[in-house]
């Protein structure tokens, strides 16, 4: 039982000493015949600490000439009841409360994104849909009631 427990011990040092002297030889280089010459340069972590940090700088001076647009925000607008708004070319809006009929021109209706149809001269729009106007040529929507809409660009109130 003794001489099984020193060959396990025995087999278990030859191995731990095999695998050191393998990882000794690979990091040597020995594996690599050019390493530390000109054509394969050996650098140092300082070094590669050093440029990694010179490229984060360079590229957080390059972010920081990036002018970058506001996004657009909704207006909430509160539309009195028999008054009608017209709104720009790109306008989205959203009714959120009161009631309103659309106003269209020849081109075409309001662009209602949510049900994915065209709005039409003196229908209801609906309320909560997300409606597009495509173009700044009188369409919007006159009020019965008073009426809150939530809008992305230009309007007019008349």
């Amino acid at each position: 039982m003794k001489l099984n427990v020193n060959l396990k011990k025995m087999t278990l040092s030859i191995v731990a000493i095999t695998t050191i002297a393998l990882g000794v030889f690979t990091a040597s280089g020995s594996s690599n015949p050019n390493a530390g010459t000109p054509e394969d340069p050996l650098v140092t972590l300082s070094y590669v600490e050093m440029r990694l940090e010179s490229f984060n700088n360079h590229v957080s001076n390059q972010i920081k000439d990036i002018d970058v647009p506001e996004a657009p925000v909704f207006t909430v607008v509160e539309v009195e009841a028999g008054k009608k708004i017209t709104f720009g070319a790109s306008v989205e809006f959203i009714v959120r409360g009161g009631e309103c009929t659309a106003v269209v021109s020849d081109q075409g209706g309001l662009a209602d994104l949510t049900s994915g149809v065209d709005i039409m001269a003196n229908q209801g729009v609906p309320a909560n849909h997300h409606i597009l106007v495509p173009r700044n040529d009188g369409r919007g929507f006159t009020t019965t009631t008073k009426t809150w809409v939530m809008v992305k660009g230009e309007y007019t109130i008349q």
